[in-house]
């Protein structure tokens, strides 16, 4: 099998972070024992010029060959811990998904829940 798409260099990872101020930019090498910053920026940007400006970072920094990480804020996000619904394992992604919509503040249709499934050794029968 082959893939027509850029082979993604392991050697790097990038991350970035989109405010309504700007968008921030980090380059990490990870070929040596200790982790290398090589790049750090912050570029100030209007909200109505950050999809140009994501833009020229991807071809500047060819971050489409590169595993990249989007760093949320926390008003973008909200993490909620819930007992796991009991219903079969394959289906508790979908279980979950309604399950925690009565615990959260957005539109269920918009979640985008996943599940951390944390076995206790008392626990464990019920989970395998």
């Amino acid at each position: 099998m082959f893939s027509l798409k850029a082979k993604i260099d392991s050697s790097k990872t990038a991350g970035f972070s989109i405010s309504a101020e700007g968008i921030a930019l980090a380059i990490i090498e990870h070929n040596t024992i200790s982790p290398i910053l090589q790049y750090a920026q912050f570029h100030p940007c209007s909200p109505n010029g950050q999809a140009a400006l994501l833009s020229e970072l991807v071809h500047q920094h060819q971050l489409d060959k590169l595993p990249c990480n989007l760093v949320l804020s926390p008003e973008e996000y909200q993490l909620t811990q819930v007992d796991a619904p009991e219903v079969p394992r394959q289906e508790l992604r979908a279980a979950l998904h309604w399950h925690v919509k009565d615990f959260i503040l957005m539109m269920p249709l918009s979640i985008l829940s996943n599940c951390l499934i944390i076995v206790l050794q008392e626990e464990s029968s019920y989970l395998s």
